[in-house]
């Protein structure tokens, strides 16, 4: 996708993850530490950006929400709160601006997420959160991690999004 040349400036990516978490391990101050572990990635990547004298914006391509509703039984208004507090956070260390894109999960036949419209909810009071298909997407497993192919269809979306918002 990049290499296609879809975006036309250089990308840089810091990439994080942590199979298995949930919303409330990502917010500051969790008993998990997630946050205090990646920020300083992402603190690191913005100060070496600015060292080079390089122009760059920050977009987060977030895939959460699945452990939530099945593991965790989160209320979709708890983890709408919570994630709209993590982008607030966010937003306020690395600027107002900083775009989201993430997935909504709705993937039939393989795997229908009745939180999706929670997404789309979050898209419509955000005008900086984007929710993201992943139909067509394949996985590895019982449709919860997704393959190489289903990535590529993921990232293509995601990818269309940026440059549809320039």
């Amino acid at each position: 996708l990049v290499e296609a040349g879809k975006l036309n400036s250089p990308t840089y990516l810091v990439k994080i993850g942590t199979s298995g978490s949930y919303i409330t391990q990502w917010l500051p101050g969790s008993s998990r530490g997630l946050w205090e572990g990646w920020i300083p990635l992402v603190d690191k990547a913005v100060a070496l950006m600015k060292t080079m004298g390089k122009p760059f914006r920050v977009i987060v391509w977030q895939s959460i929400g699945l452990n939530d509703r099945y593991s965790q039984g989160t209320s979709a208004a708890n983890f709408t709160s919570m994630m709209a507090t993590f982008r607030a956070d966010f937003r306020a260390r690395f600027g107002a601006g900083v775009r989201f894109l993430g997935t909504d999960f709705n993937n039939p036949p393989t795997q229908t997420y009745d939180w999706t419209t929670v997404f789309s909810q979050m898209a419509a009071t955000d005008p900086l959160y984007y929710s993201i298909s992943v139909k067509g997407a394949t996985y590895v497993d019982a449709g919860v991690h997704y393959d190489y192919a289903g990535f590529k269809i993921i990232a293509n979306n995601m990818v269309n999004t940026m440059v549809a918002f320039g």
